[in-house]
C-alpha cells in the first residue's frame, strides 16, 4: 500500500504544492520568506556539516514552527547533557520559526527542511545521516518519512497531539495518514485520550506510549531563567501591581482597553506590559491610538529610558521573543488570543504562579480547559467581566495568592515529560 501511496502523492500532490507555493509567494511574504530561505539549502548543509562529521549520535529534530521548538527545547538540551558529543539538527517548515531562533545556542544546527520533494528528502537524510529523527507533534512529510523508514532510521512521533479530524471517518484521506503514521517507530502521545484515539485508529498499541508534554518542562525551564530578561525592567514596575497580557490581538484589545480605562479611573495602583501577538507597525500604530483615545498613557519597550512607571500606564512591547519572560514581571495575567481565533499559552503564566484571565475562545487549549477547572485561570466574555475581574483581583491580594497558587501547583503536578522521552530514545541508539 506504501507504493500507491507514494506514486499518488508525487506524481499528484507534490507538483500541485509546489507550483502553488510559487503562485502564493507572489503576495504571500511568508511563503516568499521560505521559499527564499531554501534556496542554496543543500550546498549550505554540506559545507557547514563537514565540522560534526565525527560527532555520535547524530539527532534530528524537526518542528513546524515556534510553538512546537518550544516543545522541543527541553529535549534538546537533555540529549545535549546525556550525549555530549552529540550532533543536533533542528528544523524548521515555517519561516516565522526559523528566522525567530537564530540565537538558540544549544543545537548544532538550525535549518529549514527541505521541499518535501522525494529526491530532495533523500539529499537531505544523506547530508545529515541521523541516527533518530524526532518530529515534534503533527508537521509531517511524507516523503522524509518514507526515506528514513527505507533507511531504517528509527523516527519517533513526540508530544502527539493528532488532529481527529484527518484520521476520523473512512475515506481516502484517512487511510493515507494512517500509512504516514504507522511509519513511526514509537509514537509519544500527550495525554491517555491522544492514546487511546491512536490505537483505536493504528491497531498498535504497543507502539503508543503516554509520556505527556514537555512544553509543562518548558515553562519551568523558562521561569528559573527568567531574570535574566527581566532584571532591567523590574525598576519600572516597582511598588504596583502589574497585569501582563500577553499574545494579544486586535480583538482582544477590543474588550481589554476600555476595561483597563475603568479600572485607572478607579484609582487602582498597577500598570499594565502589553505584549501583542503581532507587534507590526500598523499594528502598534493602532493599538497607540486605542490607549490614547481612551486617556490611557503609553511608552514603547524600545524607547524606555531611565523613566519610571509613574510617565506611563501601558507598557507595549514591540519586540519578539521575551513574553514567556515577561510573565516574572505580573501579578496577574490575561492571555490573547480568546477573544479571536484561540487561546495562546496559558502554561507560561502558570509556570510563575499567577493567575491567568482568558476569553470565551479557550476550548483550543486542553491546558485551558484544566486550568480553568482547577481554579487557576478565570474565563470572561466582554469588557466588563474584564473589569470586575481585574478589580477583584487588584484589590485582593488573597485572592490573587490562591489562584496563583493552584496554577503554579497545575504546572507542576505536569512537569517530567523529557525525562521520560529521554529514556525512550535511548532504547533506540
Amino acid at each position: 500500500m506504501i507504493n500507491i501511496w507514494f506514486w499518488i502523492y508525487n506524481i499528484f500532490i507534490i507538483p500541485l504544492m509546489k507550483s502553488g507555493s510559487l503562485v502564493v509567494s507572489l503576495w504571500n511574504n511568508k511563503v516568499y520568506t521560505g521559499l527564499k530561505g531554501r534556496k542554496g539549502l543543500f550546498k549550505q548543509l554540506e559545507s557547514e556539516l563537514k565540522q560534526f562529521t565525527q560527532n555520535h549520535p547524530r539527532f534530528w529534530i524537526h518542528n513546524s514552527s515556534m510553538g512546537e521548538f518550544e516543545q522541543a527545547k527541553p529535549i534538546i538540551k537533555q540529549l545535549k547533557k546525556e550525549f555530549p558529543d552529540s550532533f543536533i539538527i533542528v528544523t524548521f517548515f515555517s519561516p516565522s520559526g526559523y528566522e525567530h531562533s537564530h540565537n538558540y545556542k544549544e543545537a548544532d544546527k538550525l535549518s529549514y527542511i527541505p521541499f518535501d520533494s522525494y529526491f530532495g528528502a533523500r539529499k537531505f537524510v544523506k547530508i545529515v545521516k541521523p541516527d533518530l529523527a524526532i518530529m515534534i507533534k503533527y508537521d509531517l512529510w511524507p516523503n522524509h518519512l518514507w526515506y528514513l523508514f527505507k533507511k531504517k532510521i528509527p523516527v519517533l512521533l513526540v508530544n502527539a497531539s493528532v488532529r481527529p479530524s484527518v484520521l476520523k471517518g473512512k475515506g481516502l484521506l484517512r487511510k493515507f495518514f494512517i500509512s504516514i503514521y504507522n511509519r513511526f517507530d514509537a509514537i509519544l502521545t500527550i495525554s491517555s485520550d491522544a492514546k487511546d484515539f491512536l490505537s483505536e485508529v493504528l491497531k498498535k498499541t504497543e507502539r503508543i506510549i503516554i509520556t505527556g508534554d514537555t512544553r509543562y518542562d518548558q515553562v519551568l525551564n523558562i521561569a528559573e531563567s527568567a531574570e535574566k530578561v527581566t532584571k532591567n525592567l523590574r525598576k519600572f514596575i516597582e511598588g504596583t501591581k502589574c497585569l501582563v497580557a500577553g499574545s494579544t490581538w486586535p480583538s482582544d484589545e477590543k474588550h481589554l482597553i476600555p476595561a483597563l480605562k475603568k479600572v485607572f479611573s478607579d484609582d487602582i495602583d498597577f500598570c499594565v506590559i502589553l505584549v501583542p501577538h503581532e507587534p507590526t507597525k500598523e499594528h502598534i500604530a493602532k493599538l497607540q491610538n486605542q490607549l490614547t483615545e481612551n486617556n490611557l498613557r503609553y511608552k514603547r519597550i524600545s524607547q524606555l529610558d531611565g523613566t519610571s512607571n509613574a510617565d506611563f500606564d501601558v507598557l507595549i512591547v514591540d519586540i519578539v521573543g521575551i513574553l514567556a519572560s515577561l510573565y516574572a514581571l505580573a501579578d496577574l495575567t490575561y492571555v490573547g488570543g480568546s477573544f479571536y481565533q484561540g487561546i495562546h499559552s496559558v502554561l507560561e503564566p502558570a509556570a510563575f504562579g499567577k493567575p491567568v484571565i482568558f476569553g470565551p475562545k479557550y476550548t483550543n487549549s486542553v491546558e485551558a480547559v484544566e486550568l480553568l477547572k482547577n481554579g487557576g485561570g478565570v474565563k470572561v466574555t466582554n469588557s466588563m467581566e474584564i473589569y470586575n475581574t481585574l478589580k477583584s483581583f487588584l484589590t485582593s491580594d488573597n485572592t490573587m495568592e490562591k489562584f496563583g497558587q493552584r496554577a503554579g501547583v497545575f504546572v507542576k503536578e505536569n512537569q517530567g515529560a523529557t525525562s521520560r522521552i529521554i529514556e525512550i530514545i535511548k532504547k533506540y541508539l
